[in-house]
């Protein structure tokens, strides 16, 4: 079951997280987790244009910034098929906005940033092993958009991190 968090544009003008901190926070009972791995997708219905990327709305990858630093695991909640653009989202809060003109595919991967990237995927990858849950499936689903190096490569890194 997927679970559309529409998030207000007066959230994303201020910084607002609401609930979602306490919801999909690290004290989430492990049950209710497992339920919700997945299956969450955010939109921003007030913010959206047709023919327009929705992280090109102001605001919006600032606010997805927040969400990861606030919420380091929240990859583990994510839907994570590229349509959702989870995987979008996220490289475009580490990549320079020069650099997310097109899309995830045009922005470089550089050490810096496949660091950074590692760092989300290990919070996820620890909530989950924390709520009895997984680990390898979830980020394999999320990162699969990337190239087959690149993915297994994170994979062998949050492997050895957990180890």
């Amino acid at each position: 079951m997927l679970r559309e968090l529409d998030i207000p544009a007066d959230w994303v003008a201020s910084g607002n997280m609401g609930a979602l901190e306490q919801m999909l926070g690290s004290a989430v009972d492990p049950e209710e987790a497992r339920e919700l791995q997945g299956t969450i997708f955010f939109a921003f219905p007030e913010l959206e244009v047709d023919g327009v990327s929705i992280f090109d709305s102001p605001g919006v990858v600032d606010w997805l910034r927040l969400a990861h630093r606030r919420i380091p695991h929240l990859v583990y909640f994510l839907e994570a098929s590229p349509m959702s653009g989870a995987l979008e989202g996220l490289l475009r809060t580490i990549a320079l906005p020069e650099e997310t003109d097109d899309q995830i595919s045009q922005i470089p991967l550089t050490a810096e940033r496949l660091a950074e990237l590692s760092t989300h995927l290990l919070a996820a990858s620890a909530f989950a092993v924390d709520k009895g849950d997984d680990w390898r499936p979830i980020i394999d689903r999320f990162l699969d958009p990337l190239a087959e190096k690149i993915r297994l490569g994170l994979i062998e890194v949050v492997r050895r991190e957990l180890s």
